[in-house]
Parts: structure tokens; C-alpha cells; sequence
């Protein structure tokens, strides 16, 4: 018998049920967007407050943020998608309709400033293959199941495990940021396709057997796996000398000089990377160092991610050790005293033992006090002694007198 095409009622609750899909997305997608913005402004006024007030870049702090949140919360939406949906094309066009949420949301910034184009391209370019290839493994589980409510869990399982793990993230970054990695092109082509010919081949057997799509799919699946497990190690070990990073900002920051490149591609040996950035500025030396680590492999990065605390280091190496640092405060220390003071021959002995008994009568001092404090002053008042004689002053106290000598 010919099939027969959907009726009225059917076609009407499909656009129903997709009406709703696409409102739920807008839904997260609006919410994405609030929190985006939200960090945005704080990360704003930071910037404007020390001056000389630092450019914002909208498309970096906002869109970007923004772009990752949405296809995030896509692939928790999507198995709503797939569940139901009897061909790629139906799926693919309901993620498209999904798309023009985030899509609003963007268009609306141009009101208010000049985003670049380049970031926004390839940000949804992003979101378009990798959930494109989600709908494809999607499908392919819809078609292993005879009934939408295994399929949708087994989908929504996958969609929770990439969205809660560093798996994906790392891509929608890299579209969201402005650069298009030849190597994410090739894995979200090989995941769509693959995904599409076994879920078609899953069909076909399932009609010309039994009728039994699960055991008719799991032999292609399979059998398929290998050859796709082995396809995607190729593609993550593909050399820095074949892969490409095409650069969409107008500025081109994630983009090194060719000079450079060639340096880095003919290291033979491994170096490692050793540097203090502030908090602030560490997503950018971080990024600036992702593209030296792409580009060669036998870069490695060791980030210190607050230079005041590496300032704060070298002041103490520089700064004699007068007063011991890992002592409670006041106590001298021996070795340091001795090279301040310029002791030499018999001298030194006699030093270190008068030290050493100084040191003795401040710790008991301390103790003494502390003791009979305990009965007079509150836990409060306590805490408040402890933190005046805490060893954490004796390099406050060698930094101020390094200072006073220059």
C-alpha cells in the first residue's frame, strides 16, 4: 500500500511540539544571554575603573561567552529533537528555527555598539556543525530504538555528558572566539556523516530482516566504530604542519606572525614556558600561548596566573632574612643576620649563640603571654594577639628595612 502523507491533526501537532522546542531553547538561551551580560558589565566597570580605562571588546566578553552558553544549553534541547524526528532534514530545520534566538539576541547589540563580524560568522558556524553532527549521532540512536522515550534518554545521557565535561567546551570556544580549526571542520563532517549512513543502513536492514532495529543496527554500528575511532586519532594527532587555524578577528590577536611559526615548528626538543600574568590578563597570554602550543608540540606552558604574588616572591628572595621566616614574629635569623652584619671569624659563634638564646626568650615570652592572656581577653581578642605574633610579619618586616637600606 502507498504511504500515506501526514494529515492535518498530525501536521498540526508537529508544529506544535516544535513551536514549544523552540520556545524552551529561546527560553535558555535568553537566560544564557542575562548571565553573559550580567558578567560583561562587571568585567566593564573593572576595566573603565583604572585608568587609563581599557577598550571593550564586545565580542569577546559578551558574544563569546554567550555563543558557548547557547550551544551548551542546544545539545540539552536537541534530544527533544532527535527523539522524534524520522529524517535528518526535519531535525536540522527545527535547530535552525532554534538558532534564531541566539541569533536576535546578537543583531540586538549592533544597536549599541559594533561587534565584529568575523567572531559572529564562526561562532554560529560552530554552533551549525556541532549540532549538526549531534543530530546526526542523534538520529542514529532514534533509529537503534522503537520507541521515542529510550531514545530521548539515551540522547539526552550524551548531551549532559558533553555539556558537563571539558570535551566541547574547547571547540565552541575556539568558534566563538573568532578562529575555525581545520581539524573541528573534519570531525563534526566525519560525526555527521557517519552518523547519517549508519542510521540509513540501520533502516534498510531493519525492513529487509527481521524488523529488528536494535540487532540491525549494532552490527553496522560496530563494525563502523573502528574505522571511525581510528579516522578522529587522526584527526586530534593531525601535525601543526597540516593543520590549519584560519584567524577571523579583524585584528587577527589569535594569529602568529609566520615567522614565528616557522620558529616554533622547528623546535626538536621540549621548552617549557614559564610565565607570571595577572589575574585579569591571564585568559589572554593563555590564549596567546595556546596558539604557540599548537603550533609546535613540544611547547609547554607553566603559568603563574598572579604576578603580584611572583613580584611579592622576588622582594622576599631579594630582601636579607633579618627577622626568620618561618618563626613567629620577632625572631632573628642566624645564617641571615650573620651575612647582614658582615660577621667573620670568631665573631660568627658568639653571634649565633646570642641569637639563639634571644630567639629562645622571645618564644618564651610569647608563650607566657599568650597564656595569661587567655583568661582576660575574649576568643576574639585572642585571635587578634595571634595574628600580631604570627611568623607571617617577619618578611613584611625584612622588606621594609631592604627598602629603608636602598
Amino acid at each position: 500500500m502507498p504511504s500515506r502523507s501526514p494529515g492535518p491533526a498530525s501536521t498540526k501537532r508537529r508544529r506544535r511540539e516544535v513551536g514549544l522546542i523552540v520556545a524552551l531553547f529561546a527560553i535558555l538561551a535568553g537566560a544564557a544571554f542575562v548571565v553573559s551580560l550580567d558578567a560583561f558589565l562587571v568585567q566593564s566597570r573593572q576595566a573603565l575603573s583604572v585608568p587609563p580605562p581599557e577598550p571593550i571588546n564586545v565580542s569577546q566578553l559578551l558574544i563569546r561567552p554567550f555563543l558557548i552558553r547557547a550551544g551548551l544549553a542546544a545539545l540539552l534541547v536537541l534530544p527533544l529533537v532527535t527523539a522524534r524526528a524520522k529524517r535528518f532534514s526535519h531535525a536540522l530545520k527545527t535547530y535552525l528555527l532554534m538558532l534564531l534566538a541566539p541569533a536576535i539576541l546578537c543583531a540586538v547589540l549592533f544597536a549599541f555598539g559594533r561587534p565584529e563580524w568575523g567572531p559572529l560568522i564562526s561562532g554560529f558556524l560552530g554552533l551549525l556543525l556541532i549540532g549538526a553532527a549531534f543530530i546526526a549521532v542523534g538520529v542514529l540512536i532514534a533509529s537503534l530504538c522503537t520507541n521515542t522515550l529510550p531514545a530521548g534518554i539515551v540522547t539526552f545521557a550524551l548531551a549532559l555528558v558533553l555539556a558537563t565535561t571539558s570535551w566541547l567546551t574547547p571547540v565552541l570556544d575556539d568558534f566563538a572566539k573568532g578562529v575555525i580549526d581545520a581539524r573541528y571542520l573534519m570531525a563534526s563532517v566525519l560525526f555527521t556523516a557517519l552518523g547519517l549512513f549508519l542510521a540509513q543502513q540501520t533502516r534498510v536492514r531493519s525492513k529487509a530482516g527481521s524488523g529488528d532495529r536494535f540487532f540491525a543496527g549494532i552490527a553496522w554500528f560496530a563494525a563502523a566504530q573502528v574505522a571511525f575511532i581510528g579516522a578522529l586519532i587522526a584527526i586530534s594527532l593531525l601535525p601543526p604542519t597540516l593543520n590549519r587555524r584560519w584567524d577571523v578577528t579583524s585584528t587577527h590577536v589569535f594569529q602568529l606572525a609566520p615567522e614565528t611559526r616557522t620558529t616554533l615548528r622547528s623546535l626538536d626538543a621540549p621548552v617549557q614556558v614559564r610565565i607570571p600574568v595577572q589575574a585579569a590578563e591571564a585568559p589572554v597570554v593563555r590564549e596567546r600561548l595556546e596558539e604557540y602550543a599548537e603550533a609546535s608540540r613540544f611547547i609547554r606552558i607553566d603559568e603563574q596566573t598572579d604576578v603580584q604574588d611572583a613580584g611579592i616572591a622576588a622582594q622576599q628572595a631579594a630582601a636579607p632574612e633579618v627577622f626568620c621566616n618561618t618563626m613567629q614574629a620577632g625572631a632573628l635569623c642566624p645564617t641571615g643576620t650573620v651575612s647582614v652584619l658582615k660577621l667573620s671569624g670568631p665573631k660568627v659563634q658568639q653571634w649565633l649563640g646570642l641569637v639563639e638564646t634571644y630567639n629562645d626568650t622571645v618564644e618564651r615570652a610569647a608563650k607566657k603571654l599568650k597564656a595569661d592572656a587567655r583568661s582576660l581577653l575574649t576568643p576574639a581578642q585572642m585571635a587578634e594577639l595571634d595574628r600580631w605574633l604570627d611568623k607571617g610579619l617577619n618578611p613584611e618586616v625584612n622588606r621594609i628595612l631592604a627598602s629603608r637600606t636602598r
